[in-house]
């Protein structure tokens, strides 16, 4: 009994004793320059003067700070009536700060990489236009839409288009001829696309939306069929200075037999 009462004795003076203050020189330097997320674009400083810190992160707001112990520090940001605690965590190496907010500082840092410049676009798109101020339906075929493109080296062109059969009969061919313009609007040359198959009355038969969509792949594999695709190994002047691309509906066979051209 008497030996328990010693040992209590013991344990009680030791829990009464003050904690050992901090000082200086048991705590580690991490006064300099630090990095946010070890990005070298991002720098931060950070002052130290006994236990007491200042702090500036990488978009220039300040805060002050001190050691919680040798291996954990506390902060404050922000001004009166917005102000946000965040302690940080010291590695054993000293070159890492990892803050309560889930970010961190590093001593080095890696140089920021360069941002790679997007790859152009091989196509240039050009405009798509009737060769009638009316626009109206041509052998009973309108266009709903469609777009043209061009390679920038000349050596490619592509025109895609949507139409609709408004005849009271199905359609079993459709000709399309495209004519390509210089900005002047003189005649450069042309494209033809040659549907065949069933073309129901007031059914839209689509081709690929867009430029993009059409080199995605993005759709209906069968839209590539309202399509004409133009390759070539060498440059071809028109396609160099195009700038408009009008349409013109040539022949229309029906179901019945019948046809139209105009």
């Amino acid at each position: 009994m008497k030996f328990w009462l010693v040992a209590f004795a013991a344990v009680s003076a030791l829990s009464i004793l003050p904690a050992v203050p901090l000082h200086a020189g048991t705590l580690p330097d991490i006064s300099g320059t630090w990095y946010s997320g070890g990005d070298r674009s991002k720098r931060c400083r950070i002052e130290q003067s006994g236990t007491s810190l200042t702090l500036r992160n990488e978009d220039g707001w300040t805060a002050t700070g001190n050691f919680v112990n040798p291996s954990q520090i506390t902060t404050t940001w922000g001004s009166f009536g917005s102000r946000t605690t965040i302690t940080g965590r010291i590695s054993g190496d000293l070159q890492t700060i990892r803050w309560s907010n889930g970010t961190y500082w590093t001593r080095g840092g890696s140089a920021p990489q360069p941002t790679a410049s997007p790859t152009p676009n091989p196509f240039r798109e050009i405009r798509l236009a009737s060769q009638s101020l009316e626009n109206k339906p041509q052998g009973k075929i309108a266009l709903v839409s469609g777009w043209a493109a061009v390679k920038r080296d000349g050596q490619g062109a592509v025109v895609c288009v949507s139409f609709k059969n408004e005849a009271a009969v199905a359609a079993t061919r459709v000709v399309f001829q495209f004519t390509i313009l210089g900005r002047s609007g003189n005649e450069l040359g042309n494209l033809e696309l040659d549907r065949s198959g069933t073309f129901s009355p007031s059914v839209e038969i689509n081709g690929w939306p867009s430029l993009r969509d059409w080199q995605g792949g993005v759709g209906h594999r069968g839209y590539g069929d309202n399509c004409k695709v133009l390759n070539s190994n060498v440059a071809a002047l028109p396609l160099l200075s195009a700038h408009t691309v009008t349409y013109q509906v040539t022949r229309v066979e029906y179901a019945d037999g019948s046809s139209w051209r105009p």
